[in-house]
């Protein structure tokens, strides 16, 4: 699963301005940051990720390229 899959399925905020901003704001991260993210352009730093992870109840290793392919087979 990539973190892409974590973040689309998260609801999106009533307000205004941009779903990133809750996320970013709750990870100490920029919005662009959390859009880089979600557009598969970069990955949190592995603390980061862990920590997201926890969050929502996601094991970490199912964030892995790994894991697609070994459930591909």
């Amino acid at each position: 699963m990539k973190i892409k899959k974590i973040l689309v399925s998260q609801p999106k905020p009533s307000s205004e301005k941009s779903p990133y901003y809750d996320i970013a704001e709750k990870y100490g991260v920029t919005y662009q940051a959390v859009s880089k993210w979600e557009n598969g352009k970069n990955i949190p730093d592995i603390s980061l990720l862990k920590q997201i992870c926890d969050d929502y109840n996601i094991c970490l290793l199912y964030t892995s390229d790994a894991a697609d392919e070994a459930r591909s087979v």
